[in-house]
């Protein structure tokens, strides 16, 4: 059975992630990332223009996808793995 993915929370533990990936298999290795930071929680501000959410509110939006979503999203994520390895009679 495929271990579960790490569970990252910042960019600090991101980039230690990365750093160890990258010497384990090479800065040119394949890999598929999906990430969220504050920037990608926009709204329409009173001018009707693009604007972030503030720092604590995306960071509560995204503990709220962390402890309500993370499991879904692995499971997810490891039903597709399977498929592809499937599909190859790997």
């Amino acid at each position: 059975m495929r271990k579960k993915s790490t569970r990252i929370r910042n960019l600090g533990e991101l980039q230690k992630h990365v750093n160890a990936l990258t010497k384990r298999h090479g800065e040119t290795a394949s890999c598929c990332a999906w990430i969220l930071t504050r920037d990608d929680f926009v709204t329409i501000d009173d001018t009707g223009k693009d604007a972030v959410v503030d720092a604590n509110t995306a960071k509560s939006m995204m503990m709220d996808i962390d402890a309500f979503e993370y499991s879904f999203i692995e499971d997810h994520l490891q039903r597709i793995v399977g498929n592809e390895l499937t599909s190859r009679n790997l």
